[in-house]
């Protein structure tokens, strides 16, 4: 009884844990997941001076017109959607979180600056191609990405999640299903 009662804590010791990591929509990692492994990623490129790692913010071009017109349901099948999309393309090593609404982000690790904007626009072209259907209603969404190289000059994750969520809003604002890559 007692090594039964020490495995079903264990087990929900487990799941607490989880819930606590994840969206419980789509099952990434969430928000508060994600700004604490931003922040041990700075700690460590400052530490180390080198830049290898990168943060792509994605933002859905047509979520709102999906949510609006096809109803909340149909937003939620859609952000699964990414977000499966999102795991498929990501490396084992890349981590990918829903921040909130229609925004996620994709911490790369261990990858050249000089190929980032190539990497972000792999993931850029995945949802390009991402036709949603829903109730025989079909929805090009697309999305806009913004990048961040994480330099050993950072001054913290607000200073790079800003600079990477600047440059989504500069992608947007080119005309949407863009990659910009912000550069310090």
């Amino acid at each position: 009884a007692m090594v039964s009662n020490i495995s079903e804590r264990k087990a929900l010791m487990e799941n607490l844990r989880r819930l606590a990591e994840h969206d419980g929509l789509t099952g990434l990692y969430n928000r508060t997941y994600f700004h604490g492994e931003l922040e041990r990623v700075v700690g460590r490129v400052h530490r180390s001076e080198v830049s290898n790692c990168a943060l792509l913010y994605l933002d859905l071009d047509h979520f709102k017109y999906v949510n609006d017109t096809l109803g909340h349901a149909a937003g939620d099948k859609l952000l699964i959607e990414v977000a499966n999309i999102l795991t498929r393309r990501a490396r084992k090593s890349d981590l990918v979180a829903r921040l909130g609404g229609d925004e996620f982000t994709v911490l790369v690790y261990d990858t050249r600056p000089e190929q980032v904007e190539k990497v972000a626009d792999s993931f850029r072209r995945q949802l390009a191609d991402l036709n949603f259907n829903y109730e025989g209603q079909t929805v090009a969404v697309g999305c806009s990405i913004g990048v961040a190289v994480i330099e050993p000059s950072a001054q913290s994750p607000a200073e790079v999640m800003s600079r990477a969520d600047l440059a989504c809003h500069i992608a947007k604002r080119a005309g949407r299903n863009q990659v910009h890559c912000s550069h310090r």
